[in-house]
């Protein structure tokens, strides 16, 4: 009669020690696994949280300068100047302004983005009435005029929380060009799109009414 020889004690603790070590380690991976993804939901929510907070807001009412009137020609009034006011939320993120990346339409056109100007390369010609703040040869460009009603200096144009920056934007009467009269191949609706490094876009559609010159754009 054959005998089949019993565990011994020896083997079974054996045994036993692979099955803990085993469990232990797959233990291990699921732990891992869950703080893994409880770090990664961790920093989803942080920054979901941080471009909630750091989203630029436009303060007040967008401003529109056009050009003088041709009597001779009797060309139409363009749309020159874009004047606007962005601000960063208290608890917000720090931005450069000049990161923003400003994107402007009309119906006649797909977006163009502006160029940045160092508030230091704008020609001031206020005095002359040929000429803007902007040199003649600049199409489609933008600057900061001031921050916190202050000039800017050394080309800082850098934003905290609560600070306020005054923009302004020249635009093209070429292919973009916008008039307060009905005329071919121009349009008195635009789009501005606003895109800061740190937050979402921000969208500014205006209509010029009949006949407007300078102020606000409803």
């Amino acid at each position: 009669m054959k005998q089949d020889n019993a565990f011994t004690g020896l083997e079974a603790a054996i045994v036993l020690i692979a099955f803990v070590v085993v469990a232990a380690v797959f233990s291990y991976v699921l732990l891992g696994a869950g703080f893994f993804a409880t770090q990664k939901a961790q920093e989803v929510t942080y920054a979901g949280i941080q471009q909630t907070t750091s989203n630029m807001y436009l303060i007040g009412q967008v401003y529109g300068n056009v050009t003088e009137p041709d009597n001779r020609t009797l060309r139409p009034n363009y749309l020159e100047t874009i004047n606007l006011k962005l601000g960063v939320p208290e608890g917000g993120q720090p931005q450069d302004a000049s990161d923003i990346l400003f994107l402007f339409s009309n119906d006649t056109g797909l977006p163009i983005p502006l160029t940045y100007k160092k508030p230091s390369d704008v020609v001031d010609f206020v005095s002359s009435p040929f000429f803007t703040k902007f040199d003649a040869a600049d199409v489609d460009v933008w600057t900061v005029t001031s921050i916190n009603g202050l000039k800017v200096v050394n080309n800082d144009v850098r934003l905290y929380p609560g600070d306020r920056a005054d923009i302004e934007i020249k635009i093209d009467k070429g292919s973009h060009k916008i008039t307060s009269t009905r005329e071919p191949e121009s349009s008195r609706s635009f789009t501005l799109e606003i895109r800061p490094r740190i937050g979402a876009s921000y969208l500014i559609s205006k209509t010029l009414s009949t006949g407007f010159f300078n102020g606000p754009i409803y």
